[in-house]
């Protein structure tokens, strides 16, 4: 709040400058030349350039603002100036006239020639406050313009925290419900096992909760997150299924991740692994790859009972697409293939969209 006024102090005051600048400085430049005309020439000049001024603040500051980009009426901005305008044309000859001055510069002469030069001169004073109104008019749409930008910047960010928040709040349930229905299966099994799955799962919510709040984490947290879900989730898998988890914190220091966004592809992994051929495995590997963070999550499949479509496929998915077009467009890269009882899934994202 207080930057803004700062700023839009710092503005007035610019523009207040240019106006004089720009304005009055013709004018100056003329009273302290060399070659000076007539003394009542200088002093119509000065008046003159105050009449521009006055009209290009009114405008800038009050009109303008209020007719054109406020509540106001349209029509308020043109019958103020033509009010201007009008009474900018009159000054200058009722002044000479009280004074009394016999200037060149508005003709006392009377005839044809009076009225020509009278003419002349008001179509240029007439021209100057109109040219001062159109400067008011730019700076002002200028100033609206980017104020219209900056906002929907702003409305772009915040429709996106809301979008990434929406995903996560569809993501934390989901990975809730399946660690449950693991540790309600392991009850019956072993309880020991049961209390270490509450136990890990305790500190899984407390990550997911406190830290995944924030737009980023540190990568190695995230890293210790997967490794945490593998271990508790291990509990569960026959001692026949290969499962096999390589998290590789090397080259991650630095680096912020959006939080959870591995989560899906473990999850999934644990969820829909089925034994081909008499055989099956999980195999989870992460790391820094060539400046690229990638994590490859294979697992194997029942070819006769799992089909997987990439179009229609489900909400963590699709999450998981949704984020990586949010936060990492250009930098990034998921794909998912299958083949012969093998479902592999691919996550890349470029380290220079990790540093912070």
């Amino acid at each position: 709040m207080n930057k803004n006024r700062s700023s839009n102090k710092s503005g007035a005051v610019t523009v207040i400058l240019l106006s004089f600048l720009l304005f009055y400085f013709p004018s100056v430049v003329n009273l302290f030349s060399y070659h000076k005309g007539p003394p009542g020439r200088d002093i119509v000049n000065l008046l003159l350039s105050t009449v521009y001024t006055l009209i290009f603040c009114l405008n800038y500051f009050l009109i303008i603002p209020k007719s054109l980009f406020g509540n106001g009426k349209k029509y308020w901005f043109y019958g103020w100036n033509v009010i201007f305008v009008i009474a900018g044309l009159l000054i200058i000859p009722i002044w000479l006239e009280i004074r009394g001055n016999v200037d060149p510069h508005y003709p006392h002469q009377k005839g044809v020639k009076f009225i020509f030069d009278s003419l002349v001169f008001s179509i240029r004073d007439g021209v100057m406050m109109i040219l001062s109104i159109a400067l008011a008019y730019a700076l002002q749409f200028s100033r609206e313009r980017d104020r219209l930008q900056n906002r929907e910047l702003e409305l772009n960010a915040e429709r996106r925290q809301i979008e990434l928040r929406s995903l996560k709040m569809q993501l934390n349930p989901h990975f809730l419900f399946n660690s449950l229905n693991n540790i309600y299966a392991l009850i019956g099994i072993s309880s020991e096992r049961a209390q270490e799955a509450v136990h890990d799962l305790s500190g899984m919510l407390r990550y997911m909760i406190y830290d995944a709040a924030a737009s980023g984490v540190p990568l190695q947290k995230e890293m210790e997150f997967i490794e945490d879900y593998v271990r508790l989730m291990k509990l569960r898998i026959s001692p026949a299924t290969t499962l096999t988890c390589k998290v590789s914190r090397e080259n991650t220091n630095g680096l912020h991740i959006a939080p959870l966004i591995f989560m899906t592809l473990v999850e999934n992994a644990f969820k829909h692994f089925k034994p081909f051929e008499g055989k099956s495995f999980i195999s989870i590997s992460i790391g820094v790859v060539n400046d690229k963070v990638v994590c490859e999550v294979i697992n194997s499949y029942d070819v006769t009972t799992v089909e997987v479509d990439k179009e229609n496929s489900g909400v963590g998915i699709r999450n998981i697409h949704r984020q990586l077009d949010l936060l990492y467009h250009g930098h990034s890269s998921f794909s998912l293939e299958k083949e012969n009882g093998v479902f592999k899934a691919l996550l890349t994202i470029d380290n220079i969209a990790l540093c912070k």
